[in-house]
């Protein structure tokens, strides 16, 4: 009955000595086993965890259990923030294009968490070749920021004008 407690408590006790990888494998152990009250936690922990480890695909799967279990829209905004981001990085853009526009939706971001989502929405849009939904965030990536991204942005938006033949745009 309390074995996927225990499996919670022993990775907790893992993580407090600083044992990452058996406390992470005793957490996915715990949310193969139930769902509780410890459960968005544990989810937490371990979709960050892979996503430092830059295994994105695990990170999507646990980010997607993590907005399943989330109670609270803080960590709403974390499970979808970190989908988007590590679908953009398999270059699975539909996911990316999606999550991006929840992440827009979101009344408390910041700055560069709205350069970071648009970037994400453009450029999945641009490669997936949806140029229409492209051109909004790109545009704004290119009057609101100074880095990489809004270069990268020019040169998409570039492309789609070549593309579609308006070479005034």
């Amino acid at each position: 009955q309390y074995v996927a407690e225990t499996y919670y408590y022993l990775g907790t006790s893992y993580l407090a000595v600083n044992d990452t990888l058996n406390g992470i494998e005793n957490y996915k152990l715990f949310l193969a086993r139930t769902t509780n009250s410890y459960s968005e936690a544990a989810a937490r922990k371990v979709s960050r965890y892979y996503y430092s480890q830059k295994d994105y695909a695990t990170a999507v799967s646990y980010y997607e259990k993590l907005e399943l279990l989330a109670t609270t829209p803080s960590t709403i905004f974390i499970s979808r923030f970190g989908i988007m981001r590590s679908a953009y990085f398999i270059e699975d853009y539909l996911k990316s294009k999606q999550y991006a526009a929840l992440v827009l939706e979101s009344p408390a971001l910041d700055n560069t968490q709205e350069a970071e989502a648009n970037y994400a929405l453009g450029i999945s849009a641009y490669r997936l070749k949806i140029y229409t939904d492209a051109i909004t965030p790109l545009r704004w990536l290119v009057g609101n920021t100074t880095t990489f991204m809004g270069s990268e942005a020019k040169y998409s938006l570039a492309y789609i004008n070549f593309i579609e033949e308006d070479l005034e745009g």
